[in-house]
């Protein structure tokens, strides 16, 4: 529970340090010359795998409740394109940092985990 909470704050942190960049590598890639695209692709397959591997890994314990690991993986990469878009339109409050722990807290009720870290049932 603790590493996915560590790895969605820093997802989200990250996407809302630099939201332009997020957007941009996220939704307009194929406009990117391929040097331009190589950083951010790299980064979002090592993201993807480490967050992927917490959530397997949480599942297998039983920690996390999990039926489609590739819906459940969309959503929680999703989540940063989403905090992305909300700090640049429309600023917080919140420091990104603040917001990823919120954003965290969400992750985990996705993945079956209420506040007091209990797997819902």
């Amino acid at each position: 529970m603790a590493q996915l909470r560590a790895v969605i704050t820093a997802h989200i942190a990250a996407h809302c340090q630099y939201p332009k960049l997020a957007i941009v590598t996220n939704q307009e890639f194929r406009h990117l010359s391929a040097g331009a695209l190589a950083p951010s692709a790299a980064l979002r397959r090592q993201s993807l795998e480490l967050a992927t591997a917490t959530v397997r890994r949480g599942a297998g314990q039983g920690a996390f409740r999990v039926a489609d690991l590739d819906a459940t993986m969309g959503t929680l990469g999703y989540m940063g394109l989403a905090a992305a878009y909300r700090f640049l339109d429309y600023g917080s409050d919140m420091t990104p940092e603040e917001i990823g722990r919120a954003y965290a807290t969400l992750a985990l009720r996705i993945v079956g985990v209420d506040e007091v870290g209990l797997t819902v049932s």
